[in-house]
């Protein structure tokens, strides 16, 4: 059973042993795109031989450009730290940047793990990046604390005991962005596997008492055959949830709501004594 931990990773090679160049992005700590396709390619071979299964993550933080634009860069570059060392304790992981050294993609390479297994510490992860607290500074006078940033993942996996079954790391990466992005289009924050990123989406169903708002006798609209509103229930497909949440997203920001992480009160930076 895979788990998340908090302890440090056995010491591992950081450098090229030839001409000692970084083998880890400087700003995360996890490899960097190169370094992470040569070992996770080792380990996927590694994992067929023995007819091992093997799973594979890629997680993508939602809405990070607000961070950016809202907070400055420097926030960013904090936010994604903190979330590289989330993911670096997912147990037995190979964790790598996936634009290289830049962008807000991670790829988790998980030997040995099943569908279940991996969708387990995906979801895991999530909810400690949710918990997450950052500080950062947003101007030389405001320091603010970043919380709840979401980030969705997308997850492929193969069964090494059926050697039909094997896939190649090229073809789980496919898949995983594949389900990745099927998790965007339905509103982010979650995490799926890439064989049910084709299936059917089940109705969406909110209840309008989220809203301040319940009248009786209300009912959504049909979410799908089989699948009428309740009273005081908004029913929508996936793809209706997905637009009802851009919608909303350009709204909130039309009138200068915060972004995807919420923000406690600013916290001025101390005084500096006169010297």
């Amino acid at each position: 059973m895979r788990s998340m931990t908090t302890a440090p990773r056995t010491a591992e090679r950081t450098r090229c042993a030839l001409c000692r160049k970084p083998l880890t992005d400087r700003l995360t700590g996890v490899l960097d795109r190169q370094e992470w396709d040569a070992r996770a390619s080792r380990a996927a071979d590694r994992a067929h031989r023995r007819g091992q299964p093997l799973a594979l993550v890629l997680a993508d933080l939602d809405r990070f450009k607000a961070v950016n634009d809202t907070y400055g860069h420097l926030a960013g570059d904090a936010v994604l730290g903190a979330v590289a060392s989330v993911l670096n304790g997912m147990d037995g992981g190979i964790v790598g940047r996936y634009g290289g050294h830049a962008g807000d993609e991670f790829l988790i390479l998980l030997p040995g793990s099943t569908r279940d297994e991996a969708l387990a510490v995906a979801r895991c992860a999530q909810e400690h990046i949710r918990r997450l607290t950052v500080t950062a500074r947003a101007s030389r006078s405001t320091t603010v604390e970043l919380t709840g940033q979401a980030v969705s993942m997308g997850v492929a996996c193969c069964d090494g005991t059926v050697p039909a079954a094997r896939a190649s790391l090229a073809d789980l990466v496919l898949d995983a962005d594949v389900a990745l992005r099927e998790v965007k289009r339905a509103g982010g924050g979650r995490a799926r596997t890439a064989d049910s990123a084709t299936a059917p989406d089940a109705p969406i169903r909110i209840p309008l008492a989220a809203f301040g708002h319940a009248p009786e006798g209300a009912r959504g609209a049909p979410g799908g055959p089989g699948a009428p509103g309740a009273p005081g229930e908004l029913v929508l497909s996936a793809a209706g949830a997905a637009r009802l949440h851009a919608l909303l997203g350009e709204a909130l920001g039309r009138t200068g709501a915060p972004g995807p992480v919420l923000v406690t009160a600013p916290v001025p930076a101390p005084a500096r004594a006169a010297r």
